[in-house]
């Protein structure tokens, strides 16, 4: 018998957004390190009449996938799934996703090195890297492709079984469950419904990409309006046996209305023990609930967890291994002082263990442009690494050396701060 591996790939050097089934941020370990890591340009690769919104995966051989999207009034649209060498950054191959299949979602890598991403056209595609291109070979295999009912800009996300969970926006605003292997919907039959299929309908459109608990019951997705949003825990019905026949389907377990709208992707971790799920909105608060029954997390104070950013939080927090402290950024758009900043709080009391820089006495803030940008966590933990909307990749020292970090400016090049 021929086995067959799925799930998330465990030896990928950074597998799907966020690095994690739980959107931690932390990387797995498998990261290869280059020379000139203070910064210096090891390459520099155009991609046409593009922007590149997407975040990048990373397979285990430094194979870089990325996504691009047309730019505002261009002619031809560049819509593309490029996979980048890492040392020079040639393309190995490119793939066309169609005249209108914007690739916004970051892919995720499968066990079996399977390559899966989603486009604005409602596309889902499964590649496999068996590249380099040639004059005579593409570089890569279509193993499938199928339709959802509306736009995928959040990353897709796959669980041990296998089972690929896509999630859209408006005018669809479902959660899908398919299997990563042929495309196909997962099941979920009741008596009278012997073919009804695994998918959940929220509220609104999902633009975060869906956080799964460690025991993979529970899947996590935020729903926003202008105004608020939805935190969904839904039950996935994951079966004991591992069969691909969820039966109970998808079942809401709790839902969370949340004082603000959320553009992150939600956040999952045991700490202090409990499962718990943390949110960002873009009113400026970091939130923590219970990731079974969706209660306040109550910090040490007997209060429940929140800290207040005074600015929006557009980017998915990083949380660090240990999980004592998650780090947030901002884009101050608000208060008028354009304070934008990195900060740390501790997952414990709530409060604030230090943050970037605070504008001088003159008002002049210390990072001129604020960010969209998720922070992602070096293998030590020792070093935050963000892309800021001024162009600037930047690098905090996370250690509690005092109330403000400065923060050390890597590369600089246009318009660095997409979703990542």
């Amino acid at each position: 018998m021929t086995v067959v591996p799925v799930g998330l790939s465990q030896v990928a050097q950074w597998a799907k957004f966020h690095g994690d089934l739980g959107n931690t941020g932390n990387p797995p370990g498998n990261i290869t390190t280059y020379p000139n890591v203070n910064g210096t340009f090891l390459w520099k690769k155009e991609t046409g009449s593009a922007f590149v919104l997407s975040s990048a995966a990373i397979a285990q051989d430094g194979t870089i996938y990325i996504g691009t999207r047309q730019k505002n009034g261009a002619s031809e649209g560049d819509h593309k799934l490029y996979a980048l060498d890492p040392k020079t950054g040639g393309f190995k191959w490119v793939f066309d996703a169609g005249a209108k299949g914007y690739v916004d979602s970051a892919p995720v890598i499968g066990q079996d090195g399977t390559i899966y991403f989603g486009t604005l056209d409602g596309d889902i595609f499964a590649l496999k890297d068996t590249g380099p291109a040639t004059a005579t070979t593409t570089g890569y295999q279509l193993v499938w492709q199928r339709k959802v009912g509306g736009p995928v800009l959040a990353s897709p996300t796959i669980d041990r079984n296998g089972v690929l969970y896509v999630a859209t926006v408006e005018p669809d605003n479902k959660l899908y469950a398919f299997n990563s292997l042929t495309g196909s919907d997962i099941k979920a039959p009741i008596t009278g419904q012997p073919n009804r299929i695994w998918q959940y309908a929220a509220r609104n459109g999902v633009l975060g990409t869906p956080a799964l608990s460690e025991d993979q019951r529970f899947i996590y997705i935020a729903s926003r309006t202008t105004t608020d949003s939805t935190v969904y825990i839904i039950a996935t019905g994951i079966p004991a046996n591992n069969s691909l026949s969820y039966a109970n389907g998808a079942t809401l377990s709790q839902s969370i209305a949340v004082d603000g709208p959320v553009v992150a992707a939600p956040l999952i971790a045991t700490v202090n023990g409990k499962s718990t799920l943390f949110v960002a909105t873009t009113s400026g608060s970091l939130l923590a609930y219970d990731g079974i029954t969706g209660g306040a997390i109550l910090t040490s104070n007997l209060q429940p967890f929140r800290y207040d950013a005074s600015a929006p939080i557009f980017s998915t927090p990083a949380l660090s291994a240990d999980t004592t402290t998650i780090y947030l950024a901002t884009l101050d758009n608000t208060s008028g002082i354009s304070d934008h900043k990195i900060v740390a709080v501790n997952t414990t009391t709530g409060a604030q263990i230090w943050r970037t820089k605070s504008p001088d006495i003159n008002g002049n803030p210390y990072f001129s442009d604020g960010f969209t940008s998720s922070p992602a966590l070096s293998g030590d933990g020792s070093q935050l690494y963000i892309g800021c909307l001024d162009g600037t990749v930047y690098a905090v020292d996370t250690s509690d050396n005092g109330n403000e970090h400065s923060a050390i400016p890597l590369l600089t090049t246009p318009n660095v701060g997409g979703i990542a």
